[in-house]
């Protein structure tokens, strides 16, 4: 007999949808509280952190397989479902006393073993990973930071120099890219808002070193 209690906790699912939505971005505690129950098989309950574990496990073999280290959607519904047959079987296997035969426990114990090496070296990883604000911010940089910019382009450094002192001065940046530049854009001089790793290495260095309102 299999009961389901997953329908009022959806609140909870979609936390974890959020969670790998975000790039990068997972946390193993999604769940507030992992001991609250999705179903019941024949007396055996199966829990909120039975869900989060196969979860994550789940996510890191698609990020793993996906070519752009992408996990995408998961069908939370499977999963449970996966859980249910799981838990199906086991009993099953118990019921024949499969569980005596020799070659099951020693495959048995061979898993429990593996499994509990596994956890233990995550969590030693995980002991010895200590990100500091410094890291975060440089994490930030790289692949976050957006700045908006525009440009005046002339082929001519007298020229170059001529427009940054007029701009010094106080002159109008759009006016004088519409009439002094040698190239604009149908939006004349505006490139939006540009990423690291997107433009010329000086432009970008240059660029991202101003602090808003500078021009260089």
């Amino acid at each position: 007999m299999i009961k389901y209690y997953f329908k009022k906790r959806i609140s909870l699912i979609i936390l974890v949808i959020a969670a790998f939505a975000v790039p990068g971005c997972f946390r193993y505690s999604v769940f507030h509280d992992s001991s609250s129950i999705i179903a019941n098989v024949n007396g055996y309950n199966i829990g909120l952190g039975e869900l989060e574990e196969k979860l994550v496990n789940i996510h890191r073999i698609k990020q793993m397989t996906n070519s752009e280290g992408k996990a995408g959607s998961i069908d939370i519904d499977k999963v449970i479902e996966e859980l249910i047959n799981e838990r199906i079987i086991i009993q099953e296997a118990y019921s024949v006393e499969l569980d005596e035969d020799p070659i099951f426990q020693a495959k048995t114990n061979n898993y429990i073993i593996s499994r509990s090496v596994i956890k233990l070296r995550q969590e030693e990883v995980q002991d010895k990973i200590k990100v500091t604000e410094d890291d975060m911010y440089e994490y930030y940089k790289k692949y976050f930071e957006e700045i908006k910019v525009r440009q005046i382009v002339t082929k001519d450094r007298k020229k170059a120099e001529e427009l940054l002192n007029l701009l010094r001065k106080g002159e109008d940046f759009v006016e004088l890219e519409k009439s002094k530049s040698e190239w604009l854009n149908k939006e004349g001089g505006d490139l939006g808002f540009i990423k690291r790793g997107k433009m010329d290495q000086t432009f970008e260095d240059a660029a991202f070193a101003l602090s808003e309102g500078e021009i260089s």
